[in-house]
C-alpha cells in the first residue's frame, strides 16, 4: 500500500552551496515494518555521487535512539526518479505512531559534517 514513491519531506533548502532534500520511500508508512530515508543532493544543478550518508531511527523525544545509524547508497537518476541516497532501512516498533530520522551528511569539501532531523508519521496496524 502506498507504493514506493519518493515523498519529500523538507526540500531545498541550502548547506555550503549544496541544495538538499530529505524524505523516505513509500506515501504510507506503518508501525512494525520498516522505512527507507532518502536524501537528494544536487550543487550547480547537478547531483552530487561523491557524498556520504548516513541515517538513524529516534523515538519522537528526540532522545531515544531506536534504531542505530546505517550508511545509505548513492542511486543514479532513472525514468522515475531523481538521483538520491537510500537503501539504508530501518525497522519502525509497533506502539508509535510518530518518529525522527536523522541524518549525518559527509558533503565533499566541507569539514563540518551535516545533521538534520524530519519527523515521520506511522500508521498502527
Amino acid at each position: 500500500e502506498g507504493g514506493d514513491e519518493l515523498v519529500w519531506v523538507e526540500e531545498d533548502f541550502e548547506h555550503e552551496g549544496f541544495v538538499l532534500a530529505l524524505g523516505h520511500h513509500g506515501k504510507h508508512l506503518h508501525a512494525a515494518s520498516f522505512v527507507e530515508p532518502a536524501v537528494s543532493i544536487t550543487r550547480d544543478g547537478e547531483a552530487v555521487a561523491d557524498a556520504k550518508v548516513f541515517n538513524s531511527l529516534l523515538a519522537a523525544d528526540g532522545e531515544e535512539v531506536i534504531r542505530e545509524e546505517v550508511p545509505t547508497i548513492y542511486e543514479p537518476e532513472t525514468e522515475d526518479e531523481p538521483a538520491h541516497y537510500a537503501q539504508g532501512k530501518l525497522h519502525m516498533p509497533k506502539g508509535s505512531a510518530q518518529f525522527i530520522i536523522r541524518f549525518r551528511i559527509e558533503l565533499p569539501g566541507v569539514e563540518d559534517e551535516l545533521t538534520r532531523d524530519i519527523t515521520i508519521d506511522a500508521e498502527e496496524e
